[in-house]
């Protein structure tokens, strides 16, 4: 049986990657940013994304990285020359592949967003066309316009409005943060933690989301344990001081909820909170947990 492939989902695209790729380096902003992947045998490929101005010319884009990334990381002559790179279609992405050994390519432009997504891997060989990359090309689903984004990334997944956009990426070791804000000043916060029995210690959930709020600075008004699915939880109501604009000024209270959910499975615990001022409606914790 073939390993379940990992899911990856940001701005502009939801696909599916080899569930051994560790993302090392990024640079995750909306209008232009990159993930690098990396295993125990080292780099493996690096998805790029930018909103550009007018249709691009994808070969000759394709091309001139290509001969860059030769140059770099080969150490090829410009003098000898660089031949065009073969090109084909799969999956709407425009592949570009040279000689046995060297990076091949993949791009793809979206003229509803205006967004060019390249792909970029380090060594071509015939079977990783069919193996590796016809796979993940073909599980590429363009987002962007609707009413709800997903995000999948570092073992965190969620759907979210489409006006919450990304402010923190956190991915520490064993604590993971990721963060969004809407233009209502309403703040969205997904954690995940490895190893909860060292992490807890003598804590049961409820008293371990008490420490918690201690150290962000909630002040708890309820604390109740529950469940959410299959998973022991505790679901905790607080307030915090307002950290934008006017109510950072006078200091004023914001609403806010949490959940904390210990998955047994996995040794993970995760939390979702979500926080903003009174008059603004918070985040439904169950379409946010939706597939």
């Amino acid at each position: 049986m073939l390993p379940t492939p990992r899911r990856l989902a940001w701005y502009w695209f939801d696909c599916e990657v080899p569930p051994e790729w560790e993302v090392t380096a990024y640079g995750a902003g909306r209008e232009k940013g990159s993930l690098h992947f990396y295993t125990r045998k080292g780099f493996q490929g690096e998805i790029n994304w930018r909103q550009v101005k007018a249709v691009p010319d994808q070969e000759r884009i394709q091309n001139e990285i290509h001969r860059k990334v030769l140059e770099v990381e080969k150490g090829r002559d410009p003098k000898e020359g660089f031949p065009s790179l073969d090109f084909s279609e799969h999956s709407g992405f425009l592949v570009g592949a040279g000689k046995e050994g060297d990076p091949f390519h993949a791009s793809i432009f979206f003229p509803e967003t205006r967004i060019l997504l390249q792909w970029v891997f380090p060594s071509y060989h015939h079977h990783l066309l069919k193996d590796q990359l016809y796979p993940l090309l073909e599980s590429h689903r363009p987002q962007g316009e609707g009413e709800h984004l997903s995000w999948a990334l570092f073992g965190i997944e969620l759907k979210l409005p489409s006006n919450f956009k990304n402010i923190e990426l956190n991915p520490l070791p064993g604590h993971v943060v990721l963060e969004y804000r809407n233009e209502n000043r309403v703040h969205f916060k997904a954690r995940r933690w490895a190893m909860p029995e060292e992490l807890m210690g003598p804590m049961n959930l409820e008293q371990f989301s008490r420490h918690l709020s201690r150290k962000l600075l909630y002040k708890v008004s309820r604390a109740q344990l529950t469940t959410l699915g299959s998973h022991d939880a505790v679901r905790v109501e607080f307030s915090v001081k307002g950290n934008v604009g006017f109510e950072k000024i006078v200091g004023q209270w914001w609403t806010g909820e949490m959940v904390i959910w210990w998955d047994r499975k996995t040794r993970r615990l995760a939390s979702l909170e979500c926080y903003g001022p009174k008059r603004h409606p918070r985040v439904d914790f169950n379409r946010v947990l939706e597939r």
